[in-house]
């Protein structure tokens, strides 16, 4: 059995670490309430049940008989001065404790239970602190949630607004170029803006690349030194097709209707008539044969030599496509004229001629004809892509290859397009295809309905000579 109030060194013991942990637990308790109190505005109440889990009941040796000064000494000996004022202030307040919490006196057999209420308490108030926190913690969240949907928002308008500017604008364009006010725009308008635009981007781009090529040092093949001798823009320029070994022809020429020396330049200045003898380059270049040209070259100083091309008979197609492009892009011409080196040219009939063709932009003349196409190889005007004229076997209609004339314009468009134009077995004929898509006024002059020279006799040139002055050729 238990000793009395004097018993053993062990009940003592055992009184004093209760009464420890019953002062910490009050003093947790307190806390809690006080920190639920200023939270949430609760007031702090059952003080007086935590006083008396200070003291444990039941048993003879309890704090009973020590009195309240003695238990109020221990509190503050103990540190817990803000406890000592709460408990104090609540228990001798006149309102009393809370009415079902402290009813039940110190020491009684129910007040063991009212001890035991005391954590539940103290985790009640932590609880309706939680709440709280969470309260702080909840308009934050909202004020981010609403600024990430106001951005969104922005973002969204702002790219509704720039596909309606860009509608806007390809609207405008499309109006000012066809001047014709439309209420949408079709796909093949897009397209046209938008090929507009890369074509501009491309002059840009060849406009920066040439000024970058003229301070490196490189200059274009046509200049101002090109017509120093020309008092006026040219007329037309002849080109009269010939080769190697064919001096007696270019002889026969000089010697008929083209005049030499000061009398070419005479011929330039003053009917505005350029002619030139037209001949490419040896396939080993800088053979006799180039030789042999550049030293009549030299003499006479009426070639245009193709460096870019090597003379072949069969490259005659290929040689018509690269003198337009050197002609237009050497002598600023009204017209440009091919002729075999055994044609004789009555060169004011020519000219008087082409003054009444000076209002067609794109203009297309010669002895208009549609041959046979020959498909046997072993023919001599044999074509290699017969079958790309038809059943009928008949070429379109196109200017005979003795001379013919087209305008600037065209041969601009020679010139820029010189790589992609297609080449049939005989140069009219490459010409004649070139035409058929374009938009071109086909003019038959029965003026440039030439015949060749059988060969170059001394009669038949004075024949020749003699002509109608009529007829061009």
């Amino acid at each position: 059995m238990e000793a009395g109030c004097g018993g053993g060194s062990r009940r003592k013991r055992r009184h004093r670490l209760r009464e420890r942990r019953s002062v910490a637990t009050a003093e947790a308790g307190v806390a809690a309430a006080k920190a639920g109190e200023s939270r949430s505005g609760m007031p702090l109440r059952n003080l007086e049940t935590a006083w008396s889990a200070i003291w444990p009941s039941g048993g003879g040796c309890s704090a009973r008989g020590e009195g309240e000064e003695a238990s109020t000494s221990r509190l503050r000996s103990s540190g817990g001065g803000f406890l000592e004022r709460e408990l104090l202030h609540h228990i001798h307040s006149p309102e009393g404790p809370e009415k079902g919490v402290a009813s039940a006196p110190l020491g009684t057999p129910g007040s063991r239970g009212k001890r035991a209420e005391i954590p539940m308490q103290i985790r009640e108030g932590s609880r309706r602190a939680a709440p709280a926190a969470g309260a702080l913690r909840s308009p934050m969240s909202a004020m981010m949630l609403a600024m990430f949907a106001t951005m969104a928002s922005f973002y969204v308008a702002g790219r509704l607004w720039q596909d309606a500017q860009n509608r806007v604008y390809l609207i405008k364009e499309l109006d000012r170029r066809t001047g014709q006010g439309q209420s949408a725009i079709s796909v093949d308008d897009t397209l046209k803006v938008v090929a507009c635009r890369q074509q501009g981007k491309r002059l840009a781009s060849l406009e920066m690349e040439l000024a970058a090529a003229k301070q490196a040092g490189f200059v274009g093949k046509y200049t101002s030194e090109t017509n120093t001798t020309l008092s006026k823009k040219p007329l037309i320029v002849i080109g009269i097709m010939t080769s190697f070994g064919r001096k007696n022809y270019r002889d026969a020429v000089r010697k008929s209707w083209l005049p030499t020396g000061s009398m070419l330049k005479k011929l330039e200045e003053e009917k505005g008539i350029v002619v030139r003898f037209i001949v490419g380059r040896s396939a080993n270049r800088g053979d006799t044969f180039d030789r042999e040209i550049d030293d009549e070259n030299r003499s006479t100083k009426d070639f245009l030599i193709l460096d870019d091309h090597i003379e072949s008979d069969e490259e005659l197609p290929t040689k018509t496509k690269s003198f337009f492009a050197n002609a237009a892009e050497t002598f600023d011409a009204a017209f440009y004229a091919k002729v075999n080196d055994d044609i004789y040219i009555n060169v004011d009939t020519l000219s008087e001629m082409l003054q009444t063709h000076w209002d067609k932009p794109r203009v297309y003349l010669g002895c208009m004809k549609s041959g046979e196409v020959f498909s046997e190889s072993t023919h001599k005007w044999y074509e290699p892509d017969w079958w790309k004229f038809g059943d009928g076997k008949s070429y379109f209609r196109h200017a005979s290859g003795e001379m013919f004339v087209i305008s600037r314009a065209i041969a601009q468009f020679i010139s820029i397009n010189r790589s992609v134009l297609r080449t049939y077995a005989h140069d009219d004929v490459s010409v004649g295809s070139w035409m058929i898509g374009l938009a071109v006024k086909h003019v038959n002059e029965a003026k440039l309905c030439c015949s060749s020279w059988p060969s170059v006799r001394r009669d038949v040139l004075s024949s020749v000579m003699n002509r109608n002055a009529n007829t061009v050729c």
